[in-house]
């Protein structure tokens, strides 16, 4: 099987996009893989060595950022907003795509998602995600299932002739303060009536994780993707994700050492108050 996997970064992301790359790699040695990275400056040797140890084809794709760099990203990075600019950077005969954010771990075979069957009228497979009433309804998006765009598999040449991507931009672009998931809200949006909803082993977030812990639920097996949402991942002190140690775990395989936690300042003020 040959799958093609896109991810968007910038140098500040580049560690856990790696680790994710590991791990997505390492559990599926089966498959070749070609992997389009997209920036707007990356050290290209820093992904190229995966080459030396798994089966893959990486392609580091620089695009222009002008006409998205003054867009309100609020807390999110920038770099979330590449995958809207897939159709001006990825060879437009390719099939399927499967997108992937960098705040993952793929943590067993995928190749059960990226042979997954969609209908006529599906042209991306994603799992649902709850946000408030409040905001669907401001959004002008009721009596619809909002999905998650952290793992989605785009039939690319549907999406392609439907301008999805351009169609997402346009309304980014003319966002008025309301789109406060950004880029996942004017996906929903353009895509609305046309998404496969899946299981969420594929995308199993922090809330999945939180939740079941509040209702005693061991996830057995365990979910294939994990996705670290929120505002805090397992390279901060303050995160709690049960599943942060399988990132950890890889961090120190690939690069021989514990990580350093970003906040590492603030360990030592709580320490400081709870002697």
């Amino acid at each position: 099987m040959i799958a093609n996997i896109v991810i968007g970064i910038r140098e500040n992301f580049k560690e856990p996009a790696y680790v994710m790359l590991y791990s997505l790699l390492d559990n599926n040695k089966n498959i070749e893989f070609n992997i389009f990275i997209l920036s707007d400056k990356i050290d290209c040797s820093y992904f190229i060595k995966l080459k030396n140890y798994f089966n893959c084809n990486i392609e580091i794709i620089i695009i222009d950022i002008e006409d998205i760099r003054d867009l309100n990203f609020r807390h999110i990075d920038i770099s979330t907003f590449y995958r809207l600019k897939m159709d001006k950077y990825i060879p437009n005969d390719i099939k399927r795509i499967l997108y992937l954010d960098t705040d993952l771990i793929i943590n067993g075979s995928i190749e059960e998602l990226l042979s997954m069957k969609l209908e006529e009228n599906e042209y991306v497979a994603a799992i649902k995600c709850g946000v408030s009433m409040a905001h669907l309804k401001n959004i002008g998006f009721i009596n619809e299932i909002y999905f998650n765009a952290g793992v989605i598999l785009f039939d690319f040449q549907k999406c392609l002739e439907k301008r999805i991507f351009s169609k997402a931009l346009e309304l980014m672009q003319n966002d008025n303060g309301k789109f406060i998931f950004m880029d996942q809200d004017v996906l929903n949006l353009v895509l609305k009536g046309n998404v496969k909803f899946v299981d969420n082993k594929w995308n199993y977030g922090t809330f999945y994780v939180k939740t079941d812990i509040l209702n005693n639920i061991k996830k057995l097996p365990l979910p294939i993707v994990i996705h670290y949402t929120g505002r805090y991942k397992p390279w901060h002190y303050m995160d709690t994700n049960t599943y942060s140690y399988l990132y950890r775990n890889y961090y120190k395989l690939i690069y021989d050492s514990d990580i350093i936690y970003q906040d590492r300042k603030f360990k030592k003020i709580v320490k400081k108050h709870m002697i």
